[in-house]
């Protein structure tokens, strides 16, 4: 009986052991918000009921003063909201009119890039646009320059006879590569500017990377250069070099200095819209430069690319953009 009696003595000395409220277990919370056996992926539903059980977690961890994993489970929890949110405004969003070449316009299109790739099929700012050039917009092929320069070109066109709302100036791809070896290079590449740059409302500028086509846009109403890269890309050095020609374009034009101090740098990175493979930057870019003189979204997507390149063929042999 002391032996009984001592044991007794002892265990009840010993400490309580610590453990989570209503003996539930303290291990990490982990949640697969990557699949689900009976909802879609990150569908509605799906994540209502994800955020009931995290909400519910959060409060007894709140409770039981775990800091650490209470701030864990927070961050997911406005994660949840967030993408709540987006199926929000996505279910508000008006429906986007549907992307279509008629049957009519197909056949043309195929007439239009078969036959010799030397034949010019129209010739328009000083470009000869050839067949070759053309079939650059079939398939996952790169555009070449022609294209690019074209596309620039006819957009200012549009935009001077009043087609798009804004008043633009547009260099084409070889104006930067000129400009690397020094402004009195491209000192007289504006030369029959009616007024100087300085009154327009944008400039547009084609981006040549090598293997890659990016767009440039000087907004002189906003005091801000902006780079566009379909694969998230943001180029300081584009920054720098157009700072350094707008003061000796500034000086040379106006005969006065240009102060940048209020000018801004505009680099969205991913946050416009994004190429999913390695052929449609130029694709890519010629429609930043034609949403931006258009003054609307991006509201373009990887998905509206085989569309597009068919579209442009007939715009630029019809020298007509859709709008």
């Amino acid at each position: 009986q002391q032996q009984q009696q001592k044991q007794r003595s002892e265990q009840q000395a010993k400490p309580a052991a610590k453990g989570p409220p209503n003996g539930k277990s303290s291990a990490p919370l982990v949640v697969d918000i990557t699949k689900d056996d009976e909802h879609d992926v990150l569908s509605p539903l799906y994540v209502q009921r994800l955020r009931g059980e995290l909400e519910k977690l959060h409060v007894e961890r709140m409770s039981a003063e775990r800091d650490t994993k209470a701030r864990e489970d927070g961050k997911l929890l406005k994660r949840l909201e967030d993408q709540q949110e987006m199926y929000r405004l996505k279910a508000e969003a008006p429906a986007r009119p549907k992307l279509v070449i008629t049957p009519e316009e197909e056949q043309r299109i195929k007439s239009i890039l078969n036959g010799p790739s030397d034949v010019h099929l129209i010739v328009r700012f000083g470009i000869e646009m050839d067949r070759r050039s053309l079939c650059t917009l079939q398939g996952m092929t790169w555009l070449d320059d022609k294209i690019i320069n074209f596309y620039f070109n006819l957009i200012k066109e549009h935009c001077d006879a009043g087609a798009l709302p804004q008043n633009v100036h547009t260099f084409t791809s070889f104006f930067l590569e000129s400009l690397s070896n020094g402004y009195m290079r491209v000192k007289r590449f504006t030369r029959k500017v009616e007024g100087t740059i300085f009154s327009k409302d944008l400039v547009l500028i084609p981006v040549h990377m090598g293997i890659h086509w990016c767009c440039g846009v000087v907004d002189m109403k906003r005091k801000r250069i902006e780079y566009y890269d379909s694969m998230g890309g943001k180029n300081p050095d584009f920054f720098a070099t157009i700072r350094s020609y707008l003061v000796e374009e500034h000086k040379d034009k106006l005969k006065k200095p240009l102060d940048l101090s209020e000018w801004t740098n505009y680099a969205p990175g991913t946050q416009v819209p994004q190429q999913e493979n390695g052929s449609d930057c130029g694709v890519f870019t010629c429609k930043f430069a034609l949403f931006r003189a258009k003054g609307t979204d991006l509201t373009f997507s990887q998905d509206n690319m085989p569309y597009f390149r068919r579209r442009m063929v007939l715009e630029i042999v019809d020298a007509k953009l859709e709008l």
